[in-house]
């Protein structure tokens, strides 16, 4: 008696043996499905994706045109004035750690001021 009792219990661990086998072979299988799709879309097709992220960069640029211009006019003269206009601006931005001393600052700046034609009077304002 006290031999079928635990002949029981080992049929019940070898039945969650089982489950969790099976639970970690199908979690095995499905990661080997996502690291091949992967392995297919990063290597095997890497052109054609190249290709077409350069091809939705191009129809961005050919897409987006450049915007109107809003002008108001004063009622009693008659004059038009610009209230939103198209503008280019440009960023400069200097990465003060490639700069190791003072005189090579002195050297961009001095760089800088002559090409972008930057007055002391400019400097003041």
């Amino acid at each position: 008696m006290i031999y079928s009792s635990f002949r029981k219990q080992d049929t019940g661990r070898a039945q969650c043996d089982q489950r969790l086998r099976i639970a970690v072979y199908g979690i095995m299988i499905g990661a080997g499905f996502i690291i091949l799709r992967l392995f297919f879309l990063m290597v095997i097709n890497h052109e054609f994706y190249t290709v077409l992220a350069t091809n939705a960069q191009e129809s961005y640029n050919k897409l987006i045109p450049k915007r109107g211009e809003i002008f108001i006019s004063d009622s009693r003269t008659d004059a038009t004035y610009p209230l939103a206009i198209n503008k280019d601006l440009f960023l400069l931005y200097a990465d003060t750690r490639e700069i190791k001393d003072a005189t090579s600052a002195e050297q961009v700046a001095e760089v800088l001021t002559q090409k972008f034609l930057y007055t002391p009077e400019r400097k003041a304002a």
